[in-house]
């Protein structure tokens, strides 16, 4: 029979291991990935949790998915959960092998990038829903960002600026060079808030205003780093009427009264970190709750991605071999911004 290798963190460390290969349903679409990216922030922080009380949460969320889902499409994912690995990422580019009898526009044999987390994750096969995919001509290794980019793309969404408006984008990491230079390329006045050296060095060589602290009032802030402390701050430099958006993990306490009466609005793009299925913080996206998580919106944010990759620098990344993966965390650490693994080397 034949494996499947998927890199996936056992107790924060990362291990290569062969699972059979995944089965796709009639909406899904099996890839063949030949590049996946590991961005440093989020997945670190999920390594991080993939402790036994992390697998316990785990587990019992995935029993709440089987009364969604079925059995069939969740028997995946229990695998995975009792052996206690934590498949990681969520952004990858490839070319499909099989498609589902529901897929309509995407054929056996197309280059196609991808996301979903759960689903685009670092493996040598896998199975997304076919919304999440979509098909590329010339497949580069920078396609493999187009599912992280979707979350930069997401937080545009969510703050809407217009030309000219101020925007703060706190954290140089992937997520924030990506939403930084999609805030830039619709006209608004970014600076990105960053104090590491190696990181300020390559937001500069993409053409990045640096700063190391907020600075006035901005019309929109984008956190992507230190939620809890910088919310704080962003609360003193936000405009009357502007909005605040977090893009991912981190402590966060909210008075719902507090925001409303400061008259500035705070989102949420985060789908599967802190805030997800959270009834504490369900406010932060009930609004826009049918754009941000509606199934046109995911195609949509795909083709905007691939639309941006092809007039954007992607800088700071490191390529390797799957079979090299116990350099990551070396790299990681020596600065790299991120990792794209090579899975057909």
């Amino acid at each position: 029979m034949k494996l499947n290798r998927v890199l996936a963190s056992q107790k924060g460390v990362l291990h290569l291991i062969d699972l059979p290969l995944p089965q796709y349903d009639r909406h899904e679409v099996m890839i063949e990935v030949v590049y996946s990216v590991m961005s440093p922030g989020t997945e670190q922080t999920i390594r991080q949790t993939t402790g036994k009380s992390g697998i316990l949460s785990a587990a019992f969320k995935k029993l709440n998915q089987v009364r969604e889902w079925g059995l069939t499409r969740s028997i995946k994912t229990f695998q995975k959960v009792w052996e206690s690995y934590q498949p990681l990422g969520y952004s990858v580019a490839g070319k499909v092998v099989a498609v589902g009898a529901d897929v309509r526009g995407i054929e056996v044999g197309d280059d196609v990038m991808a996301t979903g987390a759960g689903y685009a994750i670092h493996a040598q096969y896998v199975c997304v829903p076919s919304i999440y995919v979509l098909p590329i001509e010339s497949m580069k290794d920078t396609d493999a960002f187009g599912g992280v980019l979707t979350i930069g793309l997401n937080a545009y969404t969510k703050a809407r600026p217009q030309i000219g408006d101020r925007v703060a984008v706190v954290g140089g990491g992937l997520i924030g060079q990506l939403t930084a230079q999609v805030m830039a390329a619709a006209g608004a006045d970014v600076d990105v808030v960053e104090i590491k050296d190696t990181a300020i060095n390559r937001l500069k060589i993409v053409g990045l205003t640096v700063v190391s602290e907020l600075s006035g009032v901005y019309d929109h802030i984008i956190i992507c780093a230190n939620t809890g402390a910088t919310f704080l701050s962003a609360q003193q430099h936000i405009a009357f009427g502007g909005t605040i958006v977090i893009t991912g993990y981190g402590d966060l306490s909210v008075d719902r009264d507090l925001i409303e009466s400061s008259q500035f609005k705070l989102c949420c793009t985060d789908s599967y970190g802190l805030f997800a299925g959270n009834p504490k913080y369900v406010f932060l996206g009930e609004d826009m709750l049918g754009d941000a998580f509606g199934l046109d919106t995911a195609r949509k944010n795909l083709r905007r991605a691939r639309y941006l990759l092809a007039r954007i620098p992607i800088g700071g990344y490191t390529r390797i071999p799957v079979t090299d993966y116990s350099r990551i965390d070396g790299l990681l650490s020596d600065g790299a911004a991120t990792v794209v693994i090579e899975w057909t080397s």
